[in-house]
């Protein structure tokens, strides 16, 4: 494995532990919004390729797709949908206000 391919994988472990306070946050800060940033254009991406779909024909309508798989997900797994919604929103809302994001 390539040392770029090395640091792309820590990327999880290095958030957890700034998350649990191994790392100080202000060591950590910049690799978690990076690491934010990298989740956030996949899904974006993955999205935007939905709604151009004829079956699709929006973003909204792409969400609302995408909430509702998530939905069948967390019922086939046994997991709490509303939960983890919950618990999505707070970080949502944590990274907002608290990590710098100026959205």
């Amino acid at each position: 494995m390539t040392n770029k391919g090395r640091q792309e994988s820590r990327w999880p472990d290095v958030v957890t532990e700034a998350r649990a306070g191994l790392i100080p946050e202000c060591d950590d800060i910049e690799d978690e919004i990076s690491a934010r940033m990298k989740r956030t254009t996949k899904v974006v991406r993955i999205l935007k390729a939905h709604a151009r779909l004829p079956t699709c024909g929006s973003e909204e309508q792409a969400i609302t797709d995408l909430m509702a798989d998530l939905r069948h997900y967390c019922h086939d797994e046994g997991l709490s949908f509303r939960k983890l919604d919950r618990a999505g929103y707070l970080l949502h809302l944590e990274e907002k206000t608290g990590r710098g994001d100026a959205r």
